[in-house]
């Protein structure tokens, strides 16, 4: 599970707002940064977690390996 982390000397949480529609959900928030450092941060972090969730999808579609068509000579191996 990722996180994402505000600094509150720079950064505020504006306002914020959720809208359902069946099981599933969005929420947006607005965040008002004063520094620009603080604003790079912020978006390299939610790259980050962007990454993480393709990931992990991605890894969830995958199949797995087909097995490897050996020839079996029984036991003994002769």
């Amino acid at each position: 599970m990722s996180s994402l982390w505000i600094d509150h000397r720079h950064m505020r949480i504006r306002k914020y707002s959720a809208a359902a529609t069946g099981p599933k959900a969005v929420v947006r928030v607005e965040i008002e940064v004063s520094e620009p450092g603080s604003l790079g941060y912020l978006l390299a972090n939610i790259g980050e977690v962007q990454r993480e969730v393709e990931a992990a999808r991605t890894k969830a579609k995958q199949k797995p390996a087909k097995p490897l068509a050996l020839p079996y000579y029984g036991s003994d191996g002769a």
